[in-house]
């Protein structure tokens, strides 16, 4: 038994298309979560501001609660 390096039974078996499918996945996937962690570390960087306006006393805890609400919408 031979081996065959044709069109129908190259490497994979012609399954050799998943692999620009997947990395054009993997490329989509890291600019995806790259912007997802630009702005969840903007809204986490707000919430820190916020906990330290409200430890340092300079608001009260129904500002802090209303402002708290109105970050995580």
């Amino acid at each position: 038994m031979g081996y065959c390096y044709g069109w129908g039974s190259s490497f994979l078996g012609g399954y050799w298309w998943i692999f620009p499918l997947i990395f054009w996945g993997l490329i989509i996937f890291g600019v995806v979560y790259l912007i997802r962690a630009f702005f969840r570390r903007d809204e986490n960087e707000a919430l820190a501001m916020l906990k330290r306006e409200y430890a340092m006393g300079r608001i009260s805890r129904e500002d802090y609660l209303n402002r708290k609400k109105d970050l995580e919408r």
